[in-house]
């Protein structure tokens, strides 16, 4: 009765973070006899695997700096003049969403990578990705699209050398205040859209750092559609060739889709040396022990993480993740709930609590958070419309089969746009499933009747 839906829309809960070094197991087996109902750091061997990840965090911060600053020191170059850093002022950038609310989106008014600059960065790439050489970035990867890291390709890396301390730092330091001596790269990639190749988009996602800056690398002719899509503001933010646009990593946003040629972007992500986002990367450290099976350990981890960083939804969403994992039903709404009311603009909190109250039978409930979730869902291309799309249509289903063949008429109008939008659904599934070819079945068959 639609529970493989359930179950796969609980498991997309789990892919989130990366993975991190792991505490001593004795320590984890201890943490997980707590019960649902005990406080996450009640527990002296809990308290302990918090210590652990704090640890863990800070380590991970410290050898990422040193990588960053390893990959891209300062080099010299033949016939390069003296470095000057630029100078960037207010009349430097444009603002593309104040209007929206969101400042904090920053764009500049002139190129900062020079049209030949652009041309080498993408034939160094290009060469590299049709050697075999790309990166396993997350996003990415899963995406189909091309891409390879800038530490990987020699020229790249000797111009963003110089680059970075003459205009990225001083553009970052410029709109953030951050001290472009302090910042450090924590990766750098070359990506290529392609829309023979399929890899036309990303998906919504956070970046793992402090600051992005994008630069499109590749002549507006050359390509059509593509950009940044912000959650937020539900608007995309086009910019001319060489041009930068600047934001706080923690953004959700995606690459919007592109309709037809090849885009390239280079995608730069800093963090500062002094900064350590104990936060974030607890976070991502708790996400990895949920999805290793360690949810009363990533709990805790959460709780600590929640305490550094009240207001962050992501955090919640994924304790509540972690909550539901060790059965605490009760709390996993709660958390879920409270990511929403945080942060009102991302599906996944509404498709959660649709999954839990599908569970528990609440039908109307569920409709009514997957209807919420799918509003929210970026496009049809999306996991969170799939699964609110899809999840919709089985709880209209049954709604409609409870009511009975005298009440048809009422859910007729909804049931048609429950089939179209399966139908979408199963264009978007690779081979098919056979499951979901029943639910549209089985929708077709009352409104046939």
């Amino acid at each position: 009765m639609g529970e493989w839906i359930m179950l796969a829309a609980l498991a997309q809960l789990a892919l989130v973070g990366v993975v991190g070094a792991a505490p001593q197991r004795a320590r984890v087996r201890a943490a997980a006899r707590m019960g649902p109902g005990t406080s996450a750091l009640a527990s002296p061997a809990a308290a302990a695997c918090v210590d652990d990840a704090v640890a863990t965090a800070r380590s991970q911060h410290m050898a990422e700096v040193a990588l960053g600053r390893a990959a891209y020191a300062p080099r010299e170059q033949d016939g390069a003049a003296p470095m000057e850093p630029w100078r960037f002022d207010d009349e430097s950038f444009a603002s593309p969403f104040a209007a929206c609310g969101l400042a904090g989106v920053h764009s500049t008014r002139a190129p900062v990578v020079s049209r030949a600059e652009c041309d080498a960065l993408i034939a160094e790439a290009s060469d590299a990705i049709t050697s075999g050489l790309s990166s396993s970035f997350t996003f990415t990867a899963a995406s189909r699209l091309g891409e390879v890291h800038a530490s990987d390709l020699p020229r790249a890396r000797v111009w963003l050398s110089r680059a970075l301390p003459e205009r990225f730092w001083p553009l970052l330091g410029s709109r953030f205040g951050a001290d472009p001596a302090r910042l450090v790269v924590y990766d750098c990639l070359v990506v290529r859209y392609s829309a023979a190749d399929g890899g036309v988009r990303q998906p919504v996602h956070r970046d793992a750092a402090l600051y992005t800056i994008n630069v499109p690398l590749s002549a507006p002719s050359s390509f059509e559609g593509g950009g940044t899509w912000f959650e937020l503001t539900r608007e995309v933010a086009r910019l001319e060739r060489g041009h930068a646009l600047a934001h706080a990593s923690e953004l959700r946003h995606a690459g919007h889709r592109l309709r037809a040629g090849e885009r390239w972007v280079l995608v730069l992500f800093a963090i500062v040396d002094d900064e350590p986002e104990l936060a974030r990367r607890l976070g991502e450290l708790a996400a990895a022990a949920r999805v290793d099976g360690r949810a009363h350990e990533a709990s805790a981890v959460y709780e600590r993480a929640i305490a550094l960083a009240p207001a962050d939804h992501e955090l919640h969403y994924g304790q509540a993740v972690a909550r539901a994992a060790v059965g605490d039903e009760r709390g996993a709404r709660e958390a879920f709930a409270r990511a929403a009311a945080l942060y009102p603009h991302c599906p996944r909190p509404h498709a959660a609590l649709g999954t839990l109250a599908l569970t528990a039978g609440e039908t109307g409930v569920a409709l009514a958070q997957f209807d919420a979730a799918r509003a929210l869902a970026a496009d049809e291309a999306e996991n969170a419309w799939w699964e609110a799309a899809v999840n919709g249509a089985l709880c209209a289903a049954l709604l409609a089969e409870a009511a009975g063949p005298a009440s048809a008429g009422e859910w007729h109008s909804r049931l048609r746009d429950d089939a179209a939008r399966l139908h979408v659904a199963l264009s978007c599934t690779p081979g098919g499933d056979k499951r979901l070819t029943d639910l549209v079945a089985r929708v077709e068959g009352l409104l046939a009747r």
